[in-house]
């Protein structure tokens, strides 16, 4: 029996019907790759920066409000990190001639936080310093300075996210810049005097502590001093394990609360006020003066209020707040 031939139309026919298959199939690999992609797509991050002034003196430590926002439409990944030492946080600096510089911190921690999920429309905010890092004093002379802050994570799966503030100004003004030149000079004081004022303690840092003692002596009354104050009552309202010298310095509480008391009203930014008012709380509570404690914890719970950039100091408030309930 003889086989028949396909016609050419048979032929067209079915020529048609392959690439139709071929270009459907392509077109459903292309849909499901989009439809598996939409979902990071909608998670929209946005960051702001904000200062709490405008105006600083030469050598005045700055710290910014850093808030990082969901405005997608669905709940959103996010790692929760928002300081420069998770590594979460990268700062650029362009100084007074036009030089854009990193402002890393000393040091960063070298553990991976949780995601967390972040509604729609709802942010995480925190509190960052920037006048001091790895590279010393970061605003060195007078002039406007712009910063901006990026939010760099990788989240499961190694998906990368990334936000970019619009850059602020910060002025450093010409008042008060001798008091500014003596805390920054050159050396290993000025240095140890910028960690000193960044991490609220170290005895270990004796000629930061000298340098810091110096400029009270010179320029008691000068914006730098209220910051010098707080810094050094802070650390002496807690105990210290100096491991150079292999020995633990116990609190000093009469010594903490005469400086911290020291320091007018407001002149510290929220964030400094509200660990004042603690460190006063907890020099309070060790001489057992029960009405002055809860005076200074009720001051750091007003200011704390609903902010959300301050909310990690409930825990320590909560805890000073059951000590002092117990002096008799």
């Amino acid at each position: 029996m003889r086989k028949e031939k396909p016609s050419r139309v048979s032929k067209a026919y079915r020529l048609i019907a392959f690439t139709a298959c071929t270009l459907l199939s392509i077109m459903l690999q292309r849909t499901s790759v989009l439809q598996a992609a939409e979902p990071a797509s909608n998670n929209k991050l946005a960051i702001e920066a904000a200062a709490t002034k405008e105006h600083y003196v030469l050598g005045e430590p700055i710290y910014l409000l850093i808030r990082l926002q969901n405005q997608g439409a669905t709940s959103a990944f996010v790692s929760p990190g928002l300081d420069s030492e998770s590594g979460n946080l990268a700062i650029q600096v362009t100084d007074p001639a036009g030089r854009t510089f990193p402002m890393t911190p000393i040091m960063t921690l070298d553990e991976d936080a949780a995601t967390v999920s972040l509604a729609s429309r709802a942010w995480l905010a925190s509190v960052v310093s920037v006048f001091f890092g790895s590279n010393g004093w970061t605003f060195q002379v007078p002039g406007v300075y712009r910063v901006a802050v990026t939010y760099r994570a990788t989240l499961s799966g190694g998906r990368r996210v990334e936000a970019t503030s619009l850059p602020i100004t910060l002025t450093v003004s010409t008042n008060e810049l001798e008091p500014g030149r003596f805390l920054m000079q050159a050396g290993p004081a000025g240095l140890e005097a910028g960690k000193l004022l960044l991490w609220h303690g170290g005895d270990h840092l004796k000629a930061g502590q000298e340098q810091l003692r110096e400029l009270l002596s010179r320029y008691p009354e000068s914006t730098i001093s209220h910051y010098v104050r707080f810094s050094l009552g802070r650390s002496l309202s807690e105990s210290f394990k100096d491991y150079a010298a292999n020995k633990v310095r116990p609190a000093n509480f009469n010594g903490a609360i005469e400086l911290l008391e020291k320091i007018p009203a407001r002149k510290l930014p929220d964030y400094l006020e509200i660990q004042r008012s603690l460190a006063l709380a907890r020099s309070a509570i060790g001489l057992k003066r029960r009405e002055a404690a809860q005076k200074s914890l009720q001051e750091a719970r007003s200011l704390i209020g609903d902010r959300s950039e301050y909310q990690h100091f409930l825990s320590q408030l909560t805890r000073l707040e059951q000590a002092a309930a117990a002096i008799p």
